[in-house]
């Protein structure tokens, strides 16, 4: 099941997120803060334990994903897609025109992912991951 995180499901977010030694940490304060933030949403596939994140910025008629994530012992159950799916059909069902995201030219699972669901490259950022790594500047237009 996919529902809206509450602060109590921080120490299980910033646990998933600490699986992935690459993956840029936000930690439990950016989490807390985005709490405060009236156009930040973070939504968690639970199924009798969090499993899975997302957090996308609603800004009416763009929205932005800023990080989706599941957990190391979870990955390949499709959880990543439903979060995906739940993520668009919120955007659908909100007046969103517009989704854009950035993701590691290496993270090829997620890159999968996102063209799966309709999303095109349409720039890069430079050696933006660790001054090493390419970030693909991603959209999709929502009809």
């Amino acid at each position: 099941m996919i529902r809206t995180a509450k602060k109590e499901d921080i120490k299980k977010i910033t646990d998933i997120e600490n699986q992935w030694p690459d993956y840029p940490k936000w930690g439990e304060v950016g989490f807390l803060k985005e709490f405060e933030k009236d156009y930040s949403k973070i939504f968690v596939y639970d199924d009798g334990g969090v499993k899975g994140f997302i957090n996308i910025w609603d800004f009416k008629e763009e929205m932005e994903i800023n990080t989706l994530v599941v957990s190391k012992s979870n990955i390949g159950h499709g959880i990543g897609f439903k979060l995906m799916e739940y993520a668009l059909s919120y955007a659908k069902n909100n007046g969103v025109k517009r989704i854009l995201l950035e993701v590691n030219e290496k993270n090829e699972p997620a890159i999968s992912l996102y063209k799966k669901f309709g999303f095109e490259v349409y720039n890069l950022r430079k050696k933006y991951y660790d001054l090493k790594y390419d970030a693909l500047l991603m959209r999709k237009e929502i009809v």
